[in-house]
């Protein structure tokens, strides 16, 4: 009797663990949502005038942005104020290169950045700890 118990006791204790993970992952899920819309709040922040964005692609929580610019300083400032963002870090320039649109010459770049989630931040582990 006491050996049923036992394994009742174990069955529960698995069964909680596997709704617990469930209730993580259904928050982290929510908490992911409106990150679309932060990145695109950001992105109109802190593109310069004379900088244009053809493509935006994300993977995870690396964002990889094309597009043209006026100069190789506009691309510069771009990355200055995407360096200063909450949001987002690391911006790395993977190429810049000299392209025509409509006659005229600007700089085609490219770079990658990153999201800060509050699940990657320092505090927020810490939180997730006590």
């Amino acid at each position: 009797m006491l050996d049923k118990s036992i394994d009742e006791i174990k069955r529960l204790r698995e069964q909680t663990d596997a709704l617990l993970q469930r209730k993580r992952v259904i928050e982290s899920l929510q908490g992911n949502r409106s990150e679309a819309v932060g990145l695109f709040n950001e992105l109109a922040k802190n593109v310069p005038e004379g900088v244009y964005l053809k493509k935006v692609a994300q993977q995870g929580n690396k964002i990889n942005l094309v597009g043209y610019a006026q100069s190789n300083a506009r691309v510069s400032s771009l990355m200055r104020n995407l360096e200063s963002s909450p949001l987002l870090e690391r911006p790395v320039l993977i190429e810049i290169k000299s392209a025509t649109v409509d006659k005229r010459r600007m700089s085609e770049f490219s770079l990658d950045l990153y999201i800060t989630r509050a699940a990657d931040s320092p505090d927020a582990v810490k939180g997730q700890k006590t």
